[in-house]
This record gives structure tokens, C-alpha cells and sequence, in this order.
């Protein structure tokens, strides 16, 4: 009898599991484009992985589990676009923002983030203000434009085709 009651309850429990791996992969990606107007500068308020990309046409591009995806609020005012979100990044989610941004004078980061700005060619009075622990990805010659409040752990790329 008890033998029946645990491979009962072995049985339940392994199936349990199976359903609760079977409905986490199912989670179908979501992704949004959303055309942006002209903006000089951008604040970051949230704890994701960013990457900026110098283009004539602004857009912000973002893709990932649906939570993520539309935990998103954008404000733009002033010339200034805040990206903010509620939503915390475990590391195993396949999270990625792409902002396209066209002549960028500042970007303040209020929350830890991973910005990658390799790809990008830093205007020459581009101020990035770090008000938070985060990584920034980018290349040598930038390095002297970062201003910080806060800690934050600098990756340096040689090579500006390399993507991270």
C-alpha cells in the first residue's frame, strides 16, 4: 500500500513538472517597432540589456516574453524620451531592445543596465550620465565621454563590429 501511495505520488509530481516545462517553453515571443520622433536626449529607467544604434530614422525595437515586451512605457517631451519599465531580467530570458537614434546628445541611465554603444559612433559632445551600477559596452576612444554618480563596470571593444 505504501508502495502504491509513492509511485502514486512520484508519478503526480513528475508529471506536475513535465506540464510546468512543457507551458515555460511554450511562451511565444512578442516584439514591437515603434517609430520615434526626434529626440536629443534619452533617460533609461529600467533594468534590461540596450543597444544603440546610429541610424536617420529613430525607432525603438523590442523583443522577448510578452511580459517583458509590454512592460514598456515610452514618454517623449521636451526632445527628451524616457524608456522605463517595471519589468526585472533573471539572465535566462531572451530579452533585447534596439534603439535606433539619430545624433543623441545625452543619455542618463537611472536604473542597472547593460547599454552596448559599440555600434554606435559617439557624437563628439554626447554626455552619457551614469546615475546607477550598470555595464557599458563601448569603444576606446568613447571612453572619456561616460560621467558617473555610481560604480559601474566599463567593457572596452577594439573592435567596433563586435557585438556582445
Amino acid at each position: 500500500m505504501t508502495k502504491t501511495i509513492m509511485l502514486t505520488l512520484l508519478l503526480a509530481i513528475g508529471g506536475l513538472t513535465g506540464f510546468s516545462q512543457q507551458k515555460r517553453g511554450s511562451l511565444q515571443e512578442s516584439q514591437i517597432k515603434i517609430p520615434l520622433a526626434s529626440f536629443d536626449q534619452l533617460t533609461i529607467d529600467g533594468n534590461f540589456k540596450l543597444t544603440l544604434v546610429e541610424c536617420d530614422n529613430p525607432s525603438i525595437h523590442i523583443k522577448g516574453n510578452p511580459r517583458f515586451v509590454n512592460a514598456f512605457k515610452l514618454h517623449l517631451g521636451n526632445k527628451n524620451l524616457v524608456v522605463r519599465t517595471p519589468y526585472i531580467e533573471r539572465g535566462i530570458d531572451n530579452n533585447e531592445v534596439i534603439m535606433y537614434v539619430n545624433k543623441l546628445k545625452t543619455m542618463i541611465v537611472l536604473q542597472d543596465a547593460v547599454i552596448n554603444i559599440v555600434e554606435m559612433s559617439m557624437a563628439e559632445n554626447l554626455k552619457v550620465l551614469l546615475e546607477s551600477e550598470c555595464l557599458i559596452k563601448v569603444k576606446k576612444e568613447d571612453v572619456n565621454k561616460i560621467r558617473a554618480s555610481e560604480n559601474f563596470d566599463l567593457e572596452i571593444s577594439n573592435d567596433p563590429k563586435r557585438q556582445n
